[in-house]
């Protein structure tokens, strides 16, 4: 009776035992929202080209105007542009716009940002295009070189397509983004399609790179 009874603890520990090494441990995440690593009175530099007619090459300063609010929570004022902190997303908005959901921290390849329903609307309110735009995460930790210097960010692919081709301006938008948690969209690399498909060459890229950050 003994022996058995000490055969059967010995049976389950090495049950335990092999469970213990065969489960996966689920690791912390260690790429998140935090603040933002910036201040009022710096200054970014963004380079913007542009393939289509006329092929063009712009840069601009962008003014930090001020960072508020909590960590994790934290408001970036840039001129009229703003970033949020909020629920583990960094979010945009311009003035009184809803903000929108660009990037999601932390983040695993192939997830879904937000998929929506944008509505493209003229002056009278009538509407003229309907788009269904889904953002997913294509890289969820990785440095991007720039002329900024090494940021770690991560990489978010957004298509947009028209659902209603009723109205002017069909076309698909199909971009690339990689953010910084806290430095926001780094790099912005877009193509356009005429019609409702990727399908054949683009008629148009645009792409947008931080250059240069001066701190005050």
């Amino acid at each position: 009776m003994i022996k058995t009874f000490i055969s059967l603890i010995c049976t389950a520990l090495l049950i335990s035992s092999c469970a213990s090494t065969t489960d996966p441990v689920p690791q912390e995440p260690t790429f998140t929202l935090s603040t933002f690593d910036l201040k009022a009175g710096d200054k970014l530099d963004f380079e913007s080209t542009s393939t289509t007619q006329p092929d063009s090459t712009t840069v601009t300063t962008v003014l930090v105007i001020g960072v508020s609010g909590a960590p994790g929570a934290q408001v970036l004022l840039r001129e009229d542009y703003t970033y949020r902190m909020r629920g583990g997303y960094l979010e945009t908005y311009r003035g009184t716009e809803t903000a929108v959901k660009i990037a999601r921290f932390p983040t695993t390849v192939g997830d879904t940002v937000i998929h929506v329903l944008d509505t493209l609307r003229n002056p009278s309110g009538s509407t003229l295009q309907i788009y269904e735009k889904v953002v997913t995460t294509v890289h969820a930790d990785t440095t991007l070189t720039t002329p900024a210097g090494s940021i770690r960010c991560a990489v978010f692919q957004a298509l947009s397509v028209p659902t209603l081709t009723d109205g002017v301006g069909v076309v698909v938008t199909k971009s690339l983004s990689f953010v910084s948690p806290s430095l926001g969209i780094i790099t912005d690399e877009s193509q356009l399609w005429a019609g409702t498909t990727t399908d054949g060459p683009p008629f148009g890229a645009t792409t947008s790179k931080l250059v240069k950050i001066t701190r005050k």
